[in-house]
């Protein structure tokens, strides 16, 4: 319970919060080693302790989960798309109304001095667009 009020409080008083966070996983993850020693797995039907064997099988299935979720989330789109009308979709796809937004006119002068007041890292932001590529396309915008 301590630990916790105390990790609360790194937190809570933290400039950067998911640095933090991994810090504190990273403190916690080395108090608590858990070993576990497989003895024996069932691999496609067939129950195996090769650990060759099994770290095929673990590879294939992790090479290929972003894949199949690709595949699953086209399949599912397309018939999701296919099966309803565009009216329907856009009615199940937002449920709730939006309320009135109202934008303000900007120049192109004003969207250069965002980009470019923003910190060049590689990591990116909700859009999934790093700075570096709104950078880099500055002039297209």
């Amino acid at each position: 319970m301590r630990c916790e009020i105390h990790f609360n409080s790194l937190i809570s008083d933290s400039k950067n919060k998911p640095k933090t966070m991994w810090s504190i996983i990273k403190t916690v993850s080395r108090i608590k080693v858990h070993v576990s020693n497989i003895s024996l797995i069932n691999v496609i039907d067939y129950v195996t302790n090769n650990s060759h064997i099994i770290a095929n099988a673990l590879n294939k299935y992790f090479l290929t989960v972003a894949e199949n979720i690709i595949i699953k989330n086209l399949l599912d789109k397309n018939n999701l798309l296919n099966n309803t009308n565009p009216l329907e979709y856009l009615h199940n796809a937002f449920k709730q109304l939006f309320s009135n937004i109202k934008l303000k006119y900007t120049t192109t002068n004003e969207i250069e001095e965002i980009i470019k007041s923003l910190k060049m890292k590689k990591s990116h932001g909700y859009s999934g667009i790093s700075a570096k590529i709104l950078e880099l396309s500055m002039s297209y915008i």
